[in-house]
């Protein structure tokens, strides 16, 4: 008999299965196709055993090359394909007797195609098919987690260059919730059977406040990996600097516990909460690069083309202030031959413009910001605000009703940008325009009042806080004339 890892396959297939492995394996798609149809006649005979003393590879020889010389190697790759063929096949049995994760990998197959209509239709039924069961066991928490994480995958796939933290990330942190509940539905599930049958009726937060309750019982036993979670959640909860520290301390004896998109998801909430903390703690950008740079060490910032992404640079340079420059100048310069070469000179122009623009460079901040590629769109527009800015600054007054009119028509023509992103920049042009319409002759208290008005009732009004100012110092200039 021989002695294989094909033969203890095929001994675990009861009858239906060995019938439909024949047909399964017979087809062209392998290797050897029809080819190994002879071979699979010649074993039939010995199912379901396969421990017969005639199953031997110079009896099966003989069956496929009657009065031939024995070769070895022929057979050993017909086993080598029927190996291989049988662990497809159990494969596929197993994706077809669990619907939810055919439909995470079929879904997952239409994102990396590019089909986005069908990845959306798909990824509707899945959640269609998953919300049947109404009551939400560890299992629904983490399918949850998957096509949540899917959702957020298309949007990174059609924006690829959104670079504020809370734009990025925030959709992390609802997917996160939804694995830490699959976590927690597990550990705690000899707690939740006898308390209650947990319904779709019910609210998440009613079952999130149970598990967090029950964790703090036992936090001290509780896996290593809980912990990190619970402390995750606190500081986005509570935005606690000591949730912060405890974080951070936990990941450093956890991190080999968590598959990569838990670290990276970790270790960027703890840099979003740098970035909001950055105006009262001076040292946030320090922690801030300290953070980056193990992500960077440990490949957490780097996409699937081997690339880092961009968001590590560009985030940098949005918080930092002239204190720090020479710190993000050199951290900038370290790593942005670690870019994509397409947005590479991009992101380092961008990064150099508003390093500038923050150290009180004017002028060179307006010669990088005006290099910033197109080709990411958001990046281009970011740099524009900036631009926008310096021209008031400066009084460029026609540079900047020119640069209006360029934006204007980029808005108009380029399909790529959100819906929801372009009537923001649209309200921006529009106060702009009217801001150097006032500056630019005389004005009167009524106009700079009604702007300001204006201004005050964009509740998303970029660079708001630079209108403002720029209101009140017209309204200084008013009253002192």
């Amino acid at each position: 008999m021989i002695n294989s890892k094909l033969f203890k396959i095929l001994k675990s297939f009861d009858r239906t299965e060995w019938k439909n492995f024949k047909r399964f394996s017979s087809s062209s798609y392998f290797s050897k196709g029809r080819i190994l149809i002879p071979f699979l006649n010649i074993i039939d005979r010995f199912y379901p055993e396969f421990d017969d003393e005639e199953l031997t590879m110079e009896n099966i020889y003989e069956g496929l090359y009657p009065g031939k010389p024995f070769k070895k190697n022929v057979i050993n790759v017909f086993l080598s394909s029927l190996t291989s063929a049988a662990e497809s096949f159990i494969v596929m049995n197993k994706i077809e007797n669990n619907p939810q994760r055919k439909n995470t990998l079929l879904n997952e197959s239409y994102l990396e195609r590019g089909l986005i209509n069908l990845f959306d239709s798909g990824l509707k039924s899945s959640l269609k098919d998953l919300n049947k069961n109404k009551e939400r066991s560890n299992n629904y928490w983490y399918y949850k987690y998957i096509f949540d994480s899917q959702i957020n995958s298309r949007k990174m796939k059609l924006e690829e260059a959104t670079y504020f933290f809370d734009d990025n990330f925030k959709e992390s942190e609802k997917i996160f919730y939804y694995y830490f509940l699959h976590e927690m539905c597990r550990f705690y599930q000899p707690v939740l059977d006898p308390v209650f049958v947990y319904q779709s009726s019910n609210k998440l937060s009613y079952l999130l406040n149970f598990l967090m309750g029950e964790l703090e019982k036992t936090f001290e036993s509780c896996p290593q990996t809980l912990q990190c979670y619970y402390f995750y959640f606190k500081l986005i909860l509570t935005k606690k600097r000591e949730y912060f520290d405890k974080m951070f301390l936990s990941l450093e004896q956890t991190e080999d516990l968590f598959e990569t998109p838990e670290l990276r998801n970790f270790y960027i909430t703890l840099l979003n909460y740098l970035c909001h903390s950055y105006n009262k703690h001076s040292s946030s950008l320090n922690e801030y690069f300290e953070i980056t740079e193990i992500m960077l060490r440990k490949d957490l910032l780097q996409r699937n083309d081997g690339y880092i992404e961009p968001h590590s640079l560009l985030n940098m340079v949005n918080i930092m202030n002239k204190d720090n420059s020479d710190i993000a100048i050199e951290f900038v310069e370290n790593n942005f031959k670690k870019l994509d070469p397409k947005i590479r000179n991009s992101v380092y122009d961008y990064c150099m413009g508003v390093i500038n623009l923050k150290k009180g460079n004017k002028e060179e901040s307006l010669k990088y910001l005006a290099k910033v590629d197109p080709i990411d769109y958001l990046m281009k527009l970011n740099a524009d605000l900036y631009r926008f800015s310096l021209f008031y600054e400066l009084k460029y007054f026609e540079n900047a009703l020119s640069l209006c009119d360029s934006v204007s028509e980029y808005l108009k023509y380029h399909k790529e940008i959100n819906k929801e992103m372009k009537p923001l920049y649209i309200d921006f042009l529009n106060c702009y325009r009217q801001l150097i319409k006032i500056n630019s002759g005389k004005f009167n208290s009524s106009e700079v009042d009604e702007l300001e008005i204006l201004i005050e009732s964009k509740n998303s009004l970029f660079l708001k806080s630079w209108f403002l100012k720029k209101i009140e110092e017209m309204k200084t200039e008013t009253d002192q004339n």
